[in-house]
């Protein structure tokens, strides 16, 4: 009767034995699957850091030497959409596309738009436009990829209509990408 339990002791053990095997293997394998699935993870938070990087905030500060940006006559303008409204001109599918929780706002850097002959579009950029588009650009929607944006604001000073050239200044508008 001893022989019976020495049998069963054995069953037991390779029982045992078998499925601790499993557990081992299965444990390396969820392992395996953990670290691969960090490392795919920081490799796409690096590239995506490194894609926004490659964007560099606008700078506010030197308002009176900006760069030229000669306005060609040559191109033909569109004529004015009068049926324009929100819904019809504005593409609300590019909010919301990078994930964010916010409306990302792109501000144009600014330049100084001339004609071929050297008369500028529109005058220095008043006080009021210009602490307008420094609260965009230091507020946590402002985003410096255009990509991302949802809302462009041009660096175009259009709030004091007396001061504007409307030919040049849409000639300006026009020239902006996006």
């Amino acid at each position: 009767m001893t022989i019976p339990t020495k049998i069963t002791i054995s069953k037991v053990y390779n029982y045992t034995h078998k499925t601790s095997l499993y557990k081992n293997f299965f444990f390396g394998v969820f392992l395996i699957l953990i670290v691969t699935t960090f490392t795919v993870l920081s490799r796409l938070r690096i590239s995506i850091r490194d894609e926004s990087s490659n964007f560099k905030k606008i700078s506010l500060t030197h308002i009176r030497s900006l760069p030229e940006f000669r306005l060609r006559t040559n191109i033909a303008l569109l004529p004015r959409n009068p049926e324009c409204t929100h819904w019809d001109c504005f593409n609300i599918y590019r909010c919301g596309r990078t994930g964010h929780d916010r409306i990302a706002v792109y501000v144009y850097p600014p330049r100084k738009y001339v004609d071929e002959e050297g008369f500028s579009a529109t005058e220095l950029m008043s006080k009021e436009y210009l602490t307008l588009l420094q609260a965009v650009v230091n507020s946590k929607y402002y985003t410096a990829n255009p990509h991302e944006a949802c809302i462009f604001i041009p660096s175009i000073d259009t709030l004091n209509q007396e001061r504007l050239r409307p030919n040049l200044t849409s000639r300006a508008l026009h020239s902006l990408p996006l």
